[in-house]
């Protein structure tokens, strides 16, 4: 059999746009909740991105504590390298100056004994940090304070050597002097 054939034009057309409409309205439908879902997400993204940002600083802070909670072992050490350094620093400045302040009298003491005449005693030797040696002597006559005034201003260890007074007569000198070492 045979289907019967609709003819009818005007119906058919009004058929088709109506389904059309239907088509479109509920894609715009589909559009229009999309795009109102969207906005929504997008709102919920906005409004939640500082307390993103803020979680992402926390653990990135988080991350740099970490860190620096393994460098403090580092810098303690190192505080105590710079404490032993500077501790060490003051051991040789006190050293150098313990040095400098402290001189040896016996080598010099053995030199001028080799430059004094015969029969000269030392009675007092003391020898300063600033290198000037105070002496007392006695000296059998004055020929031999001349030859101990040579021998003294020819060994080249004192600066000057002047002797303030001398006596002519023919007895025993006792001298004070105050020397200043090159």
């Amino acid at each position: 059999m045979r289907e019967k054939k609709d003819f009818n034009f005007a119906l058919r057309w009004a058929k088709v746009q109506e389904h059309q409409n239907e088509g479109y309205q509920s894609s715009r439908k589909r559009k229009m909740i999309l795009g109102i879902g969207g906005g929504i997400l997008a709102l919920i993204l906005l409004g939640g991105a500082p307390w993103l940002w803020s979680y992402k600083i926390k653990s990135d802070l988080n991350v740099v504590n970490q860190k620096i909670g393994t460098l403090s072992e580092v810098d303690k050490q190192v505080r105590a390298i710079d404490a032993l350094n500077a501790q060490m620093q003051n051991q040789k400045q006190m050293s150098n100056l313990v040095q400098e302040n402290t001189l040896d009298p016996g080598p010099l003491f053995e030199k001028l004994k080799k430059l004094l005449p015969a029969g000269t005693t030392i009675s007092a030797f003391s020898l300063q940090p600033d290198k000037s040696v105070t002496m007392t002597l006695s000296v059998p006559t004055p020929v031999d304070v001349a030859r101990f005034w040579l021998s003294f201003e020819n060994s080249g260890l004192f600066e000057k050597v002047d002797i303030k007074a001398v006596s002519l007569e023919d007895k025993m000198q006792n001298i004070s002097l105050d020397l200043k070492l090159k």
